[in-house]
């Protein structure tokens, strides 16, 4: 998760390939700066839209206005098990089309997401001279299979540093304000969270990083692991107090993570937890997604969100804790052309149903706190247009994006 592997539903910038939303989504690097790759009008002389949402949605293996459903995944699982014997990965696109692409024998394959942004793009890279790469072979399939990043294990000095570290961190979230606003705001809507069954977590963070920051790094993600603890208890609680009958049943919530990046070390923090690891390369934690499930994830673009609402029928998750969104982007790009569009425009854009979602949910807003910055979350933008990748990196700008929580 130390590269985001593409923006294409949020900019004509292109950031390196082969990186994976749902296990990258933390530093983002420089995207590859390119021009338009396709002509801005259609065969008929008509300017293209800069994402045909229509299309997406009435595409014939589609017809649906919920593209990221469980069939599709269930397809994209059994590829997977069968491309380990075959070396080669067959899906079909939503507009009905066979896709095919050979793999090394030694490559590593992973569940990935394409989003409504990326599906609806007008200006994509062309995917017949795709070849062996699968996130161009695969663009037009929600559920793809793309490469396994290298996991880089965690140097000793870190393990030993870390060690060293856990207790006080445990001292200092029980300290802290959050306890309490978890606790008061899911005590104010006990009826609502007596659905919720499982709190499922995606790329909470990882624990050791080889550089510098990463005690950081590692104590944030720590921390987002022991809320994500909390939640789960708090909810247990009530659901046991609110129906004794039931009360042995009712008090354990279930609590599973996915992550790409968790180490052998760093797993076993999360196990001693209670916390179960999910599978990644599976993509697990989306098959256990139901509108009963609490979904965290504090992390841009917001992939999983669209995946949740839409494995769930437009319902949602009973609950979440993500990034604070308010703007409709599917609307506002929805008559614009693809002229319209700037390389800078690279900001995590949401769909009409994600802010839908939002809307139907009870709303609160985690103040930051500077001492405590766990659940800070930045997402970045240029301010202005970039010409190259050199000049990206001299304009990028990053900003906090605010996280809240939701119940449905």
């Amino acid at each position: 998760m130390r590269a985001i592997r593409r923006l294409a539903h949020q900019s004509s910038a292109q950031p390196p390939e082969n990186q994976n939303p749902f296990s990258r989504l933390r530093s983002i690097k420089p995207p590859q700066i390119r021009r338009n790759s396709l002509s801005e009008k259609s065969s008929n002389g008509v300017p293209k839209k800069a994402y045909d949402f229509e299309a997406v949605y009435d595409a014939d293996a589609v017809k649906s206005e919920y593209v990221l459903t469980k069939e599709r995944l269930k397809i994209a699982q059994a590829e997977l098990i069968t491309a380990r014997q075959t070396n080669k990965v067959d899906l079909r696109d939503i507009y009905g089309k066979e896709r095919r692409i050979n793999v090394e024998p030694e490559t590593e394959l992973m569940i990935d997401v394409n989003g409504i942004f990326q599906l609806a793009d007008e200006n994509p890279t062309t995917i017949e001279d795709a070849g062996s790469n699968l996130y161009k072979g695969f663009r037009y399939c929600p559920f793809l299979l793309g490469e396994v990043p290298e996991n880089v294990p965690e140097p000793k000095y870190q393990i030993e540093e870390i060690k060293s570290k856990i207790k006080g961190w445990q001292e200092q979230w029980e300290k802290s304000k959050y306890p309490k606003f978890f606790d008061d705001f899911l005590k104010q809507n006990r009826k609502r969270v007596q659905k919720i069954d499982k709190v499922i977590c995606f790329d909470l963070g990882w624990l050791e990083l080889p550089r510098g920051s990463y005690l950081q790094h590692a104590q944030n993600a720590y921390i987002r692991h022991l809320a994500a603890r909390h939640i789960a208890n708090v909810i247990g609680g009530l659901q046991a107090n609110d129906n004794s009958e039931r009360a042995e049943e009712n008090k354990t919530i279930q609590i599973l993570a996915q992550d790409v990046y968790y180490t052998e070390y760093s797993s076993s923090l999360v196990k001693e937890l209670g916390i179960k690891i999910a599978d990644f390369k599976l993509a697990e934690g989306l098959d256990h997604v139901t509108e009963n499930s609490f979904v965290i994830f504090l992390n841009v673009p917001d992939l999983v969100m669209q995946a949740c609402i839409h494995l769930t029928g437009g319902k949602g998750p009973a609950g979440m804790l993500t990034v604070q969104r308010t703007e409709d982007h599917e609307r506002q790009w929805a008559a614009k052309k693809l002229s319209e569009r700037s390389r800078k425009d690279i900001g995590p854009w949401i769909t009409s149903k994600e802010l839908g979602y939002r809307n139907r949910c009870i709303r609160k807003t985690l103040e930051a706190d500077p001492e405590t910055p766990w659940f800070d979350v930045k997402e970045y933008s240029f301010a202005e247009e970039p010409h190259d990748a050199a000049e990206a990196n001299r304009l990028r700008m990053e900003r906090r994006v605010p996280v809240e929580l939701l119940i449905r």
